[in-house]
């Protein structure tokens, strides 16, 4: 073999080894700890659609029709818990993304215990991304975790995937510096859940937690096609909720 040959054969190899070295952080993430490794951002243009309009969030396991409030019931460390979670018809730009504001409330016991904003928008793959949270612990005024892409260093994470597989672990936020740094793995897809709201099947079951703090208060999630969050376990058993109802409301906010 010539030198001309082995130049080229080594070259050959060195692109074969590059190519496979770039590939391997995203399988790294998919299948181990997505934990310090923020997936990229897409860009703007990413959330509009072909005639340059902002997506819809219409993610099966996760809609967000504005209007519609999910209302959930369960306990938290024995005590009655209601949660509240309205899909406004307000937006609010990040990062020059158009997301959709959901009014997310926690009664602990029949008193308002946390008041919550949280920012949503979906990118052409159906990714719903979370652009972050203004939340305010009740009656302290304490807003502790409150982050917003693009501020700080935070960057914006998946809170659900277009294409959900068994395996896939994601960053669901990223903003360290305010002790924001959510994790999902994607469990099943096939789990079948009762909640006083109905019967499902075909669900898909997620384990959440945070990149901060012990395995031991993750938290098990499923989520129904076609309706999205029905159920929430945490895996020491300690709190669980269950969707009660769903309601749609043309009303402005």
């Amino acid at each position: 073999m010539t030198s001309h040959t082995l130049s080229r054969a080594f070259l050959s190899l060195a692109v074969v080894i590059a190519l496979a070295t770039l590939a391997l952080p995203a399988v790294v993430q998919a299948a181990g700890d997505p934990c310090g490794h923020p997936r990229q951002f897409p860009g703007v243009s990413s959330f509009k659609d072909a005639e340059g309009e902002w997506n819809d969030i219409d993610n099966p396991y996760f809609p967000l029709a504005p209007g519609t409030t999910f209302v959930y019931e369960g306990t938290k460390d024995g005590q009655p818990v209601r949660n509240v979670f309205h899909v406004t018809h307000k937006t609010k730009t990040i990062l020059g993304v158009r997301t959709v504001v959901v009014h997310d409330l926690v009664y602990v016991n029949g008193a308002l215990e946390e008041d919550t904003l949280d920012f949503f928008a979906q990118d052409n793959r159906r990714n719903v991304w979370y652009f972050g949270e203004d939340s305010t612990q009740i009656p302290s005024g304490d807003k502790t975790g409150s982050w917003q892409a693009g501020v700080g260093g935070a960057l914006p994470g998946i809170i659900m995937e277009g294409r959900p597989r068994v395996g896939d672990a994601y960053l669901q936020e990223f903003a360290p510096s305010q002790g924001a740094e959510d994790r999902g793995k994607v469990l099943s897809l096939h789990a079948r859940v009762n909640v006083p709201y109905g019967t499902f099947t075909n669900v898909l079951k997620t384990r959440d937690g945070s990149c901060l703090e012990d395995r031991s208060t993750d938290e098990f999630k499923f989520y129904a096609p076609g309706v999205g969050n029905i159920k929430i376990q945490s895996v020491d058993g300690t709190e669980e909720l269950h969707l009660i109802s769903v309601t749609d409301s043309e009303d402005s906010d």
